[in-house]
């Protein structure tokens, strides 16, 4: 048989193309060598996002007092909430298999590598398969630094440390991007020590420097501690634990811990893919080169998600996903906008943003006007006892139209949308200021930063 599109990888990417691909009809197999949904469903996105969620529960009773409810003898059990979130990542799994079945998808439980731009092997196996259009969707691995490399038992990676059932009584996080800062809420919540070592002068180097520096303070507020413009050095296991050598400001320390956690990024599986077969180019830090709709070299080979050079995030590699499959079935679809892209961390509060920071509008030399509102005026933040937030819109000097916007607030990758949405209209933020918001919502706050564009914010 010959399909109409094979799909290496089944991850975000993947399994949504694929998805999409039978919707209009087109034949389908997908070649995956691990459960279905990939690291984001699996070791990534959905598990930490159920630990986070039961972290904020044991977070809260620190609080609960203040809303009558007096509580004694409280017992906080990892294993508990480890198992709660294995079992949800097991059910999603589970979902997309049963969305294969409903559209017809061959799923072949193998790894698989290019034969040719039709033809793909499944390695386990050995059988070759034949398809009009191949999709090569294989995702990212935790990025590996020399000297530091993993054990798997006290030097470990994000993989490693979402399967255990234990949170250790001390631990070191290297790198303070999403995945950094989100374990650390985790593990503080259930009394382990935690420390976060940040090279960049900021944690969440990618986002807006007054993000960072805000959710720094909050972090600081649980007991976390924190350390950035500091450089790992060294790692050195002993008999209770690691220590890891760093520096700061040309001053060197050693830090103690059971355990240290590599959190400084993942790189592209595009290794062993048969990528030379097809004369597919790589840049030089591994992701596939490709055009504006996912094309590589090879025309009937697309290439997406985290092994081509764009945010690497599971939202982008599904919306890739279904870019590539409408464009090779012909539907001619507009190029994705990268300048409307979500990133969002999940801790308490969360951060969220897309577009422009402030440091890169100066650093371009854009003009912009920036209006900001802070949570503390807002009732409905007051009510949650969670305060201490920020809402930051950046627009252009000629239209009002928004160039970046940044959030941290509580359900921060929640409020984004609405801004999303008026940039993709391409609406003024003056719309956003004149909407009726209802009251008391968190959302009112992004209607005053709105309105302090234009100093006209009522609440501030």
């Amino acid at each position: 048989m010959i399909y109409d599109l094979l799909i290496i990888g089944a991850g975000p990417g993947g399994y949504v193309a694929a998805l999409r691909a039978a919707q209009l009809g087109l034949t389908v197999a997908i070649f995956e060598k691990s459960a279905p949904g990939g690291v984001c469903l699996n070791l990534g996105c959905i598990p930490t996002k159920s630990l986070i969620k039961s972290a904020e529960t044991a977070y809260s009773l620190a609080t609960a007092n203040e809303h009558g409810v007096e509580i004694q003898g409280i017992t906080l059990n990892y294993a508990k909430a480890h198992g709660r979130s294995r079992k949800i990542s097991d059910n999603l799994s589970k979902g997309v298999l049963a969305l294969f079945k409903r559209s017809n998808i061959t799923l072949i439980s193998e790894p698989a590598l290019l034969l040719s731009g039709t033809r793909v092997k499944a390695l386990t196996s050995g059988t070759e398969y034949e398809g009009s259009h191949i999709i090569l969707a294989t995702g990212s691995s935790p990025k590996r630094i020399p000297g530091f490399e993993t054990d798997g038992e006290r030097i470990i990676h994000s993989e490693t440390l979402i399967l255990r059932d234990h949170a250790p009584k001390s631990l070191l996080i290297l790198g303070a991007g999403a995945i950094g800062v989100e374990f650390s809420f985790v593990f503080n919540a259930y009394q382990t020590e935690v420390t976060l070592i940040e090279l960049m002068e900021t944690i969440l180097p990618l986002e807006d420097k007054e993000m960072g520096k805000a959710l720094e303070r909050e972090l600081k507020k649980k007991k976390i501690k924190v350390r950035t413009a500091t450089k790992a050095l060294a790692v050195r296991k002993t008999e209770s634990g690691v220590e890891l050598e760093v520096e700061r400001a040309g001053q060197t320390e050693t830090l103690a811990a059971d355990t240290l956690l590599i959190a400084v990024g993942r790189t592209p599986n595009t290794i062993g893919l048969g990528l030379d077969t097809c004369a597919i180019q790589t840049d030089s830090r591994g992701f596939i080169q490709v055009n504006e709709h996912g094309q590589t070299a090879c025309p009937t080979v697309y290439a997406i998600g985290d092994i081509i050079n764009t945010p690497l995030l599971a939202h982008v590699a599904s919306h890739e996903g279904i870019h590539a499959v409408d464009h090779l079935a012909g539907k001619k679809p507009h190029p994705i906008d990268y300048s409307a892209v979500p990133s969002c961390t999940y801790t308490v509060p969360q951060v969220a943003s897309f577009g422009l920071s402030e440091e890169k509008l100066k650093e371009k030399n854009i003009e912009y006007n920036k209006g900001t509102f802070s949570l503390k005026g807002n009732g409905k933040a007051m009510t949650l006892g969670e305060n201490s937030g920020l809402v930051k819109l950046l627009t252009d000097k000629k239209e009002g139209r928004l160039l970046g916007a940044h959030l941290i607030a509580p359900d921060a990758a929640e409020m984004i949308h609405e801004l999303l949405v008026a940039h993709a209209g391409k609406l003024p933020a003056s719309i956003l200021a004149a909407t009726m918001h209802a009251h008391p919502t968190l959302s009112e706050s992004i209607m005053e930063a709105a309105l302090a564009l234009t100093g006209e914010a009522l609440h501030a």
